[in-house]
């Protein structure tokens, strides 16, 4: 995907102000005050400031832009659309939370045709739901089309995360870097970090230089992918272990316990409203018991076996 041209879009919006003499004078320095809440001392203030001065990003009307505030999907949906030429690889969808009448629908339709976002099993786009650092790792891939890099960098990523390939590709594009040696992938994106990201993302020659390669296996420090369980109870039937692996979504494997009397794993997945489920070992297979009506994806359905196995190799 190219980026649109700003400069034509900048001249045509001159061109419109001198044409038009009964738009105020100062309509355009308005849009150009420095925000309230951002300084030049601050991390990712020149982001900040490139992005608002091509009409990527624009503040609140009492001049702040709220660096530290949570960005939503909706938000993030429109600073694709004005900073990306989206072109569109499915027909678009009509979501409950974002109707037609909504100012939001052509970025939410834009990005959801570009195949970048997809909606929830209830039928809503999320609008306001606030996107994680793991979410936004896919975003930008998707986005940008890059190149799949595989590899780890950081303390918190393992094997059994989904998102460990798209978090590699941002490391390597040089879209992230970090913080102290973690990636922080549940943590939300924040307004200033996105605008970071994006501008890294549209301008390749300003990104932050990977510190080292990528490494073939979690670094040794990583505790979320252990070599060996913590044992809670043991008895003649069974063993429970302290484990909590996340999957695509936020989705989470919680309470894992070997069943000895016919080598399988118990556990149950927190998925809002709950699941259980049992892996047999020996026969490589999965069942899982539905307490509500949201199944789980292929996409997490996949990872749960990851999982599952990685579980069975170090009991």
């Amino acid at each position: 995907m190219s980026k649109k041209m700003f400069i034509a879009s900048l001249s045509l919006s001159i061109a419109a102000v001198v044409a038009i003499s009964t738009m105020p004078a100062h309509a355009n320095e308005v849009r150009k005050v420095d925000f309230k809440d951002v300084s030049p001392e601050q991390g990712m203030y020149t982001e900040i400031m490139q992005m608002r001065d091509e009409g990527i990003i624009s503040g609140y009307p009492d001049n702040t832009f709220r660096p530290s505030q949570a960005i939503s999907r909706v938000q993030v949906a429109a600073l694709l659309n004005r900073s990306l030429d989206l072109k569109p690889v499915r027909e678009g969808k009509e979501f409950k939370d974002v109707p037609k009448t909504s100012p939001h629908y052509e970025n939410v339709q834009a990005v959801y045709k570009a195949g970048i976002f997809d909606g929830n099993s209830n039928g809503t786009f999320g609008a306001a739901d606030h996107l994680t650092r793991a979410q936004m790792s896919k975003v930008l891939v998707n986005a940008f089309n890059l190149k799949i890099e595989k590899g780890f960098i950081f303390d918190d990523i393992n094997e059994s995360h989904w998102y460990k390939d798209y978090v590699a590709t941002l490391y390597s594009n040089g879209i992230t870097a970090g913080d102290n040696g973690k990636f922080l992938p549940n943590d939300r994106v924040t307004r200033a970090q996105y605008a970071a990201f994006l501008f890294r993302s549209l301008y390749p020659e300003n990104a932050v230089k990977p510190s080292k390669p990528l490494q073939p296996t979690p670094p040794a420090s990583n505790s979320n992918f252990p070599t060996k369980m913590k044992v809670l109870k043991n008895d003649q039937y069974y063993t429970t272990y302290n484990y909590t692996a996340v999957l695509p979504n936020n989705v989470k494997i919680v309470d894992v316990a070997h069943q000895k009397f016919d080598n399988s794993l118990v556990f149950s997945i927190d998925k809002g409203i709950g699941y259980s489920g049992i892996y047999y070992i020996d026969e490589d297979k999965l069942n899982y018991h539905m307490v509500s009506k949201n199944p789980l994806t292929a996409e997490e359905q996949a990872e749960l076996f990851k999982v599952l196995r990685h579980i069975a190799k170090i009991e």
